[in-house]
């Protein structure tokens, strides 16, 4: 599991108008906050769903610590 960092500046940007940078950050932003929930949904999960997915509550408190700026590098 990542746990470094990475920083919201990274974000791929084409030349041109700046509105298509604004859309690039209005859509990283909607992922974070998708992530984040969904970080906050594994928590309520119950012990029996979890085993079904394969983890463990520790896996799950790691997930769940996650800054939201932490995103997963598959989601991108």
């Amino acid at each position: 599991m990542r746990t470094s960092v990475p920083s919201i500046a990274h974000i791929p940007a084409r030349t041109g108008s700046g509105r298509v940078r604004w859309t690039n950050l209005v859509a990283r932003l909607g992922l974070m906050w998708q992530v984040y929930k969904e970080r906050d949904q594994l928590k309520s999960m119950d012990d029996r769903t979890l085993a079904d997915l394969g983890i463990n509550r520790d896996q799950v408190a790691r997930e769940a610590s996650r800054s939201p700026f932490d995103l997963p590098t598959n989601r991108f």
